[in-house]
């Protein structure tokens, strides 16, 4: 039995590194080929039986998965998953953002760059944390919250709050 698992080891590794070019693509995720990994089991009564697995990235047995029309085992496999960054044009003025309402997912990475400001402004949602400066060509990258809802977003100077100088973080 030892010498089963040992086997089935280095054909994990070995298959590991095997999956064929991503077959379809889109903004986060891409599907590609997963290594499936052949082997033979000896059965109580002696006799032998041929079987296979599909291998995840994480090397544990995927479940459940679809095959192509060469019956070639497909995964899903996100990438940048955590790490990829969205940026939002944020343009201010005399008493206004726009735009007025940003909309993101819980936890998303977003960067906010200012374009074609005027005047001297913030940018504060309270809820995240950020109180920048707008400054014209510059930016910042800040952590969306987790809990969907409507979040604030203003600039603190003077009364440009009350003036008008308001938006809506939406996550959803």
């Amino acid at each position: 039995m030892k010498k089963i698992i040992f086997a089935l080891s280095i054909f994990v590794f070995i298959g590991a590194g095997c999956a064929k070019t991503p077959v379809q693509t889109n903004e986060d995720t891409v599907q590609t080929s997963a290594p499936e990994v052949s082997f033979t089991t000896i059965n109580s009564d002696g006799t032998t039986s041929e079987q296979s697995i599909v291998v995840g990235k994480d090397g544990k047995e995927v479940k459940n998965i679809e095959r192509d029309d060469e019956g070639t085992p497909i995964i899903d496999v996100k990438l940048n998953a955590g790490n990829s960054v969205r940026t939002i044009d944020l343009k201010s003025g005399n008493f206004f953002f726009e735009p007025k309402i940003i909309k993101a997912k819980p936890g998303e990475k977003l960067r906010v760059d200012f374009r074609g400001n005027v005047g001297t402004h913030t940018f504060v949602i309270d809820e995240a944390k950020v109180n920048v400066p707008v400054k014209d060509g510059s930016g910042f990258e800040f952590v969306v919250p987790t809990t969907p809802g409507s979040y604030p977003f203003y600039c603190d100077i003077g009364n440009h709050r009350a003036m008008g100088m308001v938006g809506t973080l939406v996550v959803e």
